[in-house]
């Protein structure tokens, strides 16, 4: 029966469209939900933020295995998302004690009693690695869903739909804003006892 023979560019259609809606929906749970949780700054939030950027990275790394989406676009901003990316990861690594001091040479002066008699010595250049790190996976995920965002907005319609997400989403947490503004007890979101 001809009306059961399925038509091949129909479900390569069909299938580049499930994979470009599995990207869409983690770009905007990310515009959505990111800001909700606080802007990714607590547990919560980077939870949401790095599971929006793996999710659509992923989406995305399907269309294109399987040839259902379009092919890679420099957007120009590689370069400076993999500098943001080294220069996080350079704080992180151990350095010998004369290129530390040669990049920042206030470091003994800060840290006086890290020394070999003493506490040891310091061989990074961030004085608080745990958060250096934390900063270093965010970066990531944003740059992940930065670029997944340039490789996903490619016509006039796609960039629409993307700007009426952030401006609905804008205007709800306006609202939302004034809401707890008036009602507020002193917590974000009512129970949310914040220490800064």
């Amino acid at each position: 029966d001809h009306s059961r023979k399925k038509d091949p560019a129909m479900a390569t259609a069909i299938t580049s469209t499930r994979w470009l809606r599995a990207v869409d929906l983690f770009l905007y749970l990310a515009v959505l939900g990111v800001p909700i949780c606080l802007g990714g700054r607590g547990g919560w939030g980077q939870l949401l933020l790095i599971s929006c950027a793996a999710g659509a990275s992923l989406a995305w790394i399907g269309g294109r295995v399987s040839l259902r989406i379009s092919g890679y676009r420099w957007s120009r901003a590689e370069p400076l998302l993999l500098a943001g990316t080294f220069w996080l990861v350079l704080q992180l690594v151990p350095l010998p004690s004369t290129l530390l001091h040669s990049l920042s040479p206030t470091l003994a002066d800060w840290l006086p009693s890290w020394t070999a008699e003493s506490l040891g010595t310091w061989s990074t250049l961030s004085l608080y690695p745990a958060a250096t790190t934390e900063a270093l996976c965010s970066v990531i995920a944003a740059g992940l869903l930065f670029v997944v965002a340039c490789q996903r907005l490619r016509t006039i319609n796609d960039v629409e739909t993307m700007l009426k997400v952030i401006g609905l989403a804008t205007a709800a947490m306006a609202a939302f804003a004034l809401i707890q503004f008036a009602t507020s007890n002193g917590r974000f979101f009512w129970f949310y006892d914040h220490p800064f």
